[in-house]
């Protein structure tokens, strides 16, 4: 199922299963990018694939945090089942938490006992409130509990042929491919062209075109691989005072939605394909 491959320093991929999406919101997912945390959000669509769909993420991704909200849909001996099957199965590669709506003391005190340690799950038990502030603050929580970031600062995106930068330096036109792309720094190689631009150089007013999307910002080499045509720079963003938020935000945004776009496309391709042998 994978096609691409990108760099995640060791951190796992996260997906909430069939969430209250006024908790797992665009925003809230667009948030996690930008702290680093790879989120997913998977819906259990009128075709009533939920199933199918975890079967297809653990055969094809080999570290994820996956978190089942076990109040909206099922009983509580149904969810019981299906996730100690599914723990059972992929004890080595998955962890899995459950989200819930507050429950009386002891119900809930049976809920964390039957999940945590009867089931065996280790990512969580996790009570949610009324307050969509306060149950974001608490799953921010989980997930750096649960090292959801891995090793890595920021998600780092290959980019593909229509992601370049062009910019003017010495009355001349630069013409560059990015290679891959971070809310912190980018890098671009400069195809049968030489250049002898030194580390700390800046260029003003790069334009950075992103799929369909252009972005200003000035640019700084902080790395230079390789000579010649072959030299790969790496350069760091040197917006302009006060205005460094706003361009990782947009950034972090058009990541997000490669991540979430790839995601998916490959979930919808591995469902149009015949069942494998039945799994959890």
């Amino acid at each position: 199922m994978p096609d691409f491959v990108e760099d995640r320093g060791g951190a796992p991929k996260v997906f909430f299963i069939d969430p209250d999406p006024t908790i797992i919101s665009e925003q809230f997912i667009e948030t996690a990018f930008l702290k680093g945390l790879e989120t997913y959000c998977i819906s259990d669509d009128l075709g009533g694939d939920m199933i199918r769909k975890v079967r297809i993420l653990v055969r094809n991704y080999p570290n994820l945090i996956l978190f089942f909200t076990i109040d909206r849909k099922g009983s509580l001996k149904a969810w019981v089942d299906y996730l100690q099957e599914l723990q059972g199965c992929h004890d080595d590669c998955v962890r899995i938490g459950v989200l819930y709506s507050e429950k009386r003391e002891a119900m809930d005190h049976l809920i964390k006992k039957t999940f945590n340690f009867d089931v065996g799950i280790t990512a969580g038990s996790i009570p949610l409130g009324f307050s969509t502030q306060k149950n974001q603050t608490l799953l921010w929580q989980v997930l750096e509990v649960n090292q959801a970031m891995g090793r890595r600062k920021v998600i780092r995106m290959k980019c593909n042929p229509s992601f370049r930068m062009n910019f003017v330096h010495k009355k001349a036109v630069a013409e560059g491919l990015l290679l891959d792309l971070s809310v912190s720094h980018f890098s671009a190689r400069f195809p049968g062209q030489e250049h002898d631009w030194d580390v700390g150089t800046t260029f003003k007013r790069a334009q950075l075109r992103l799929g369909g999307r252009l972005l200003m910002v000035d640019a700084l080499i902080a790395i230079k691989r390789g000579v010649g045509d072959d030299a790969v720079f790496v350069f760091l963003y040197h917006p302009d005072s006060g205005s460094e938020e706003a361009m990782r935000v947009k950034v972090n945004e058009i990541i997000c939605q490669h991540f979430q776009s790839r995601i998916h496309e490959a979930l919808d391709r591995a469902l149009i394909e015949p069942p494998g042998a039945p799994s959890p």
